[in-house]
């Protein structure tokens, strides 16, 4: 469950960054 929402978390961010 973690590792699911941090992978979220991960690519959420990475968006924000583009």
């Amino acid at each position: 469950m973690h590792q699911t929402r941090s992978a979220i978390t991960g690519v959420s961010k990475n968006k924000n960054a583009s």
